[in-house]
């Protein structure tokens, strides 16, 4: 099916922006924490313990377990117009500290014209070539007006007593517990500027049904899903709470998952949704989503963690004509199906549009 030229991979209307230079000071302030000793900081220690890197997987997972399929664009593109062009909804400023005055005014531009910002934290403190953006002798981010936000740096980050947020000096010691112990109080939403103030309240968004009247389709979380990253963070509350608000968000603009997986009722993580179109027919391909831990040798290595036995698929949309591709089996038309999932296989479904 991918090979043929007329077999499109659909993506939903959401972009997260990668921003190199972001990465790179990102990485410094990882490198802090090890003070003197930050030239031996190794590849295979960075790719366990890079901020950056932990952060975006934690954002693509949460995406996906939201039954969301999103793009990562550069700044390049952004700055070309792409999201305006390509009808974009929704872009996601991921731990993006360092980002210019053009980068700005292209996210202002498409905000302008209808689109969703969703930042998690630090947004536009510096500009693209790592220079503080200082303000009256204080700190103050690029998007501060958009989002509403008033800072006061003095009282810190995090705990109030680091700027890193993955600690490199904990590398032989579990994900979480390189984490400052902030990242797992609060529902797992605990603010990372602790002066800063105007940013969006995520804990009574996700207990208010009412939507986001005041949000004004910018939403600053001041917080990080980093945590999300670890599988039993995924299956926990915390988890549930992180998905119930980025799937609220969405539905704000009118996005919302083509097939939501569920067990007992409930929506569940750790199961990824690919869908193919090609003229009139529609393929829905379920596999299983773990989290990987990055390998400079290989494609890296799963806790084992996953999902298995009967999974009903809830889609937005009635379907027909459909049966499995591997056992040939067809299923009622409707809005669900029924599968056993394994997760070790591919769950391939073939149906009309």
């Amino acid at each position: 099916l991918p090979s043929d030229p007329n077999s499109k991979l659909e993506f939903d209307p959401i972009a997260i922006l990668y921003s190199h230079p972001s990465v790179q000071l990102s990485w410094a302030t990882d490198a802090l924490v090890h003070r003197k000793t930050w030239p031996r900081r190794s590849s295979s220690l960075d790719n366990n313990c890079s901020s950056a890197g932990k952060n975006r997987i934690a954002w693509n997972k949460l995406l996906e377990d939201c039954g969301f399929q999103a793009r990562w664009v550069s700044v390049d593109q952004l700055e070309a117009g792409e999201l305006i062009r390509n009808n974009f909804k929704a872009l996601i400023l991921p731990r993006s500290l360092a980002i210019g005055e053009k980068t700005c005014e292209a996210i202002r531009q498409f905000h302008k014209r209808g689109g969703c910002i969703i930042a998690d934290h630090w947004t536009g403190l510096f500009d693209e070539h790592g220079k503080a953006n200082i303000e009256n002798g204080s700190l103050k981010g690029r998007l501060d007006d958009l989002f509403k936000l008033s800072r006061d740096e003095t009282r810190g980050y995090f705990d109030g007593k680091t700027i890193t947020e993955v600690n490199g000096e904990l590398y032989n010691r579990l994900f979480l517990e390189r984490l400052p112990k902030y990242s797992l109080t609060n529902n797992g939403f605990s603010n990372v500027e602790i002066g800063t103030t105007g940013a969006f309240n995520m804990k009574n968004a996700t207990n208010n049904s009412n939507g986001f009247p005041d949000a004004d389709r910018a939403f600053y979380l001041n917080s990080s899903p980093s945590a999300y990253f670890d599988s039993k963070v995924r299956l926990s509350e915390t988890g549930s709470n992180w998905r119930n608000l980025i799937s609220r968000l969405m539905k704000s603009v009118k996005i919302e998952a083509k097939v939501i997986p569920s067990k007992g009722g409930n929506p569940i993580p750790m199961v990824e949704v690919l869908s193919w179109r090609n003229k009139n027919r529609h393929w829905i391909v379920i596999v299983s989503n773990p989290t990987r831990t990055a390998s400079v040798n290989g494609a890296g290595v799963s806790d084992g963690t996953s999902i298995n036995g009967e999974v009903v698929l809830k889609f937005s949309t009635p379907h027909s004509g459909g049966f499995d591709v591997r056992t040939g089996n067809a299923f009622k038309e409707g809005n669900t199906v029924r599968i056993q999932f394994d997760p070790k296989s591919a769950t391939v479904l073939e149906m009309n549009n």
